[in-house]
């Protein structure tokens, strides 16, 4: 058992080792909630990357039971890869991987969310509306929880993704109408796991306060550094490119932008392959006074570029003036510094 724990570890953080293309790759979560004893693979595993039939026949097979007075457990991933053994899976075709181990907190919901049945929600809730969806064609609450957590992240850029937990998913294939949705939370992060809390309402009356539990990630596309970044050079254009990336934390979401980091200086040295923090590079002068810039001007669909001179030195996204023209049409604009000896003229300045 040892020496198959030892191999497997190994097989998960080498990622220099050839991995044949059939073998699935489960990933263990740091936390879950469950709103039950009963902890299931489902709950502790990410399957996205395991094969379908192997996914099927995990999925709900039981990991263990908590005690009745206990609501929270850890598991780890020796137990994990234990149970997997004990239902006869294959481990030389398996790659475990993900957290150490798994913090399982029980969710204690009210009498409806426990039990999903009419009666606990009184005769404000239909038979079978639960079970059977509610109104055919409305938005689920499961779809109305997901445009909540787009429009809360649309600053971010990128996408959403929201991975709902077993906890209250009877109430997900509610539908908006009849059903009426007031969705908030007040998690301190956007992105980990979240508590939503939801106003259900029909007839222009709150019926039932219930709580969502599920797990919030952002792709977005962010700076990667091509080749090692030395402290104290300046980046390249070559030296960066742009790379979609999974955040699953809201700390650090990286640089956008190409032009946000191109021009200025290293101040923490950068590995090839990684993202480029705001940390990482120190405004430098993308314009310099006196000296020639081109000058970018956005209208009707057209963009222009023309050749000024810059009256001031200026970083990423500084306002600085601009002279256009010759000597006898000159004119001095103000616009912002977007990129290397780049100007974007103001709105108000455009004519």
């Amino acid at each position: 058992m040892r020496l198959l724990w030892s191999a497997m570890v190994i097989g998960s953080v080498i990622s220099g080792v050839a991995v044949a293309d059939d073998v699935s790759r489960l990933k263990l979560r740091s936390s879950a909630k469950v709103d039950g004893t009963q902890v299931a693979l489902t709950d502790v595993l990410v399957f996205a990357e395991a094969s379908p039939a192997l996914a099927q026949r995990l999925g709900e097979e039981p990991m263990l039971s908590m005690p009745p007075g206990q609501t929270q457990v850890k598991i780890t991933h020796r137990q994990v890869a234990g149970r997997l053994e004990e239902l006869g899976v294959n481990m030389a075709s398996v790659l475990l991987g993900g957290s150490l181990c798994c913090d399982i907190q029980r969710v204690v919901q009210d009498r409806a969310a426990k039990e999903g049945n009419t009666d606990a929600l009184g005769d404000s809730l239909p038979s079978g509306s639960v079970r059977n969806g509610g109104s055919t064609g409305g938005t689920p609450l499961a779809d109305a929880l997901r445009a909540y957590v787009d429009a809360e992240l649309s600053d971010l850029g990128g996408t959403a993704e929201l991975e709902l937990e077993r906890a209250g998913q009877e109430f997900l294939r509610l539908t908006s109408p009849p059903w009426g949705f007031k969705t908030s939370s007040a998690d301190r992060h956007k992105l980990g796991l979240r508590d939503f809390r939801v106003v259900l309402h029909r007839d222009g009356r709150a019926q039932r306060t219930i709580h969502v539990y599920g797990h919030v990630r952002l792709a977005r596309r962010v700076v990667i550094a091509q080749r090692p970044l030395s402290v104290g050079n300046f980046v390249r254009a070559d030296d960066v490119l742009l790379e979609p990336r999974v955040f699953e934390q809201d700390t650090d979401l990286g640089v956008a932008r190409l032009e946000a980091v191109v021009g200025q200086q290293i101040v923490q040295f950068v590995p090839s392959g990684q993202m480029i923090t705001p940390t990482a590079v120190k405004a430098a002068d993308l314009v310099r006074r006196s000296r020639p810039v081109t000058v970018v001007r956005d209208g009707s669909g057209v963009q222009l570029r023309l050749t000024g001179v810059s009256l001031d030195s200026g970083s990423y996204g500084d306002t600085v003036r601009v002279r256009i023209g010759d000597r006898r049409q000159r004119k001095v604009l103000r616009g912002t510094v977007t990129g290397l000896a780049t100007v974007q003229l103001l709105e108000s300045d455009e004519s």
